[in-house]
């Protein structure tokens, strides 16, 4: 999981400051980084004299103001978890956001946070293109066609706004590439969670499909939970999307996140009308002498150079070794983990949960 002693807990960060107050931090700390009820989480706290009934007052409270977790399915029990910084703790800041708090996390991104994401082998996140063809030897993956998984979705779906271009609302800044605010979009159980909470609202499938077209024509990279059924989806510019700002100001971007595509140009065709320069959000196209060139350390194949180029020679190429995302999200984080412990340590962190005990 993201949660616990991992690179992305910001339990330390976020203590006795914006999201916790020291009772809360310390009922914070108890939590599993699985969803649990709330008589394992008193049980845990059985050395304060915290009652059952405060505890439950506390956990509900902390959950309604995003610094936990509680369980997006429905269960008899409401349960409840550590939540990751990203994506979680800071996400569900959207619309309550203050100069204090982003300051703070941006903060902690220079200090060290984008660091550690950079050392994570599995991504909580991927890129996938938008109707840009492909040039392949192979058939794609149906888990890089993400209009194909809406469609195939059950529901229900939401949209909200989106936290990074808001956190630069809050700091004073504006961004450069658009102004459109409801570009986070989610499927199935987590939108049921945003509609509930009231932090976004429900779309119908048409619409959810519409807002994908939009993002395309916009020239927004679509960033999926890295899985092959995720459950949302973001709509990101290189200007506010704190992933793509962050992985910019690495040497290589394409090692900090995953994909299965990049671009090439054929030269012959190319008339240097430098459209694939704008539309870049990596800074990865340069248009020199009339002729567009990529840098292949900095594509991250989202195709958003190909699909507006009129002369048809940017192309989309899948790379030579494909990766399959993991199935779900709990295969995920279960990878995440694995790849942060090695197998070993997985191993244990896997006995320790199997047998109740917090991780």
């Amino acid at each position: 999981s993201s949660a616990g002693n991992s690179p992305f807990s910001a339990m330390g960060f976020l203590q006795g400051s914006h999201l916790f107050s020291a009772k809360e931090a310390e009922i914070a700390l108890a939590l599993n980084m699985v969803p649990e009820p709330i008589g394992k989480i008193h049980k845990r706290l059985a050395g304060t004299n915290i009652t059952r009934d405060e505890l439950q007052k506390t956990l509900d409270a902390m959950a309604k103001k995003g610094s936990i977790l509680t369980e997006f399915k429905e269960t008899k029990e409401k349960q409840y978890s550590k939540a990751p910084l990203v994506v979680g703790m800071f996400e569900f800041q959207v619309n309550h956001l203050n100069k204090a708090l982003v300051e703070d996390f941006h903060s902690y991104l220079d200090e060290s946070f984008r660091s550690a994401l950079a050392e994570q082998k599995i991504d909580q996140m991927r890129t996938v293109p938008i109707n840009a063809q492909i040039v392949s030897n192979k058939v794609v993956g149906v888990y890089d066609d993400i209009k194909q998984h809406v469609i195939n979705a059950e529901g229900p779906f939401s949209v909200l706004n989106c936290v990074c271009r808001q956190a630069n609302e809050t700091l004073g800044k504006s961004c450069d590439r658009n102004e459109i605010m409801e570009t986070c979009l989610g499927l199935g159980d987590l939108a049921g969670y945003v509609i509930k909470s009231g932090a976004g609202r429900e779309v119908s499938r048409d619409e959810f499909v519409t807002l994908l077209d939009r993002a395309e024509k916009e020239g927004f990279v679509l960033n999926p939970e890295n899985n092959q059924s995720p459950r949302f989806i973001c709509c990101c510019c290189g200007d506010c999307c704190e992933v793509l700002q962050n992985a910019k100001k690495l040497p290589k971007p394409v090692d900090f996140i995953s994909g299965n595509y990049f671009a090439m140009v054929d030269t012959e065709k190319c008339t240097g009308c430098k459209k694939c320069e704008k539309r870049c959000q990596m800074d990865a196209v340069k248009v020199t002498d009339k002729k567009s060139a990529i840098d292949l350390d900095r594509c991250i194949g989202c195709g958003l150079c190909v699909t507006t180029c009129e002369s048809e020679a940017m192309m989309l190429c899948d790379k030579s070794k494909p990766v399959a995302p993991a199935k779900d999200a709990d295969a995920m984080y279960q990878k995440i983990l694995m790849g942060r412990y090695g197998t070993l340590g997985g191993m244990k962190v896997a006995a320790k949960l199997m047998l109740g005990r917090k991780v």
